[in-house]
């Protein structure tokens, strides 16, 4: 389970890692579909899909465009409306790349992924601890 104070401790730490003035931390949007109740996600944290079939395999995936990620959004099953997390995620230094299914990490020098699709970043990381769930957005159609 991570807190706000440990994703902030993680930040400080590849602060000192690289020891340089770049953003290594973004707000970014998390959807589950129908797989993961966002309760669950609250409550544990977010967990990379074990499908492993995703564009950049078994890892857990974010994007900068709210509207990309709405499409994916959580529908609740008693009111009907979607919900989606706007999240903490310490990306570090990213390697931007094709997608490749096959993937397991990143390669040593980087701390995530990250791709361009359908018009959006999408930022892959594969240690969840790098990531928090900051605010869930409910909204209706």
């Amino acid at each position: 389970e991570n807190t706000l104070t440990q994703i902030k401790q993680k930040q400080q730490s590849i602060d000192e890692k690289y020891s340089i003035t770049i953003p290594y931390s973004k707000l970014l949007w998390h959807v589950t579909g129908n797989t993961n109740h966002p309760n669950a996600i609250m409550e544990s944290g977010f967990t990379k899909n074990p499908s492993g079939k995703n564009m950049w395999g078994s890892a857990t995936y974010f994007t900068e465009d709210a509207v990309y990620a709405a499409n994916f959004a959580h529908q609740d099953i008693y009111t009907g409306n979607k919900q989606m997390f706007l999240a903490q995620v310490i990306i570090g230094l990213v390697l931007y790349c094709p997608e490749n299914s096959n993937l397991v990490n990143t390669p040593k020098i980087y701390d995530s992924l990250a791709g361009w699709r359908q018009g959006s970043w999408v930022y892959v990381i594969y240690n969840d601890d790098r990531a928090f769930p900051t605010y869930l957005v409910e909204w209706s159609d």
